[in-house]
């Protein structure tokens, strides 16, 4: 299925995928996958992209705002990190030292 949602963003804001592919200082292949194979980009980058689109990100990529658990009265999960290097190194090292 494909992101409508951000389609119809990049129309109503004028820009094509290469000028929203350079703005954002990503291949323009990488939007049309966005738009075509409803891939979520990295954090730092959804929040840049619904910035330059006056959107809520939630709105453009409706799975972010389910990506990242943070609070800790809502069972045990503590925190969920989207990428292996969002982990802090001092977490990885307790990890492996903790491990049996």
């Amino acid at each position: 299925m494909a992101n409508e949602r951000l389609r119809a963003a990049l129309a109503r804001n004028r820009l094509t995928v290469s000028g929203f592919a350079d703005d954002l200082r990503v291949d323009p292949k990488t939007v049309e996958r966005w738009i075509t194979k409803e891939r979520t980009p990295h954090r730092n980058t959804v929040l840049a992209a619904a910035g330059l689109l006056n959107e809520d990100p939630a709105y453009l990529w409706p799975d972010f705002g389910n990506r990242v658990v943070t609070d800790e009265t809502h069972g045990e999960v503590v925190t969920v990190y989207t990428e292996r290097s969002a982990v802090p190194n001092s977490l990885w090292l307790f990890l492996l030292q903790s491990a049996k």
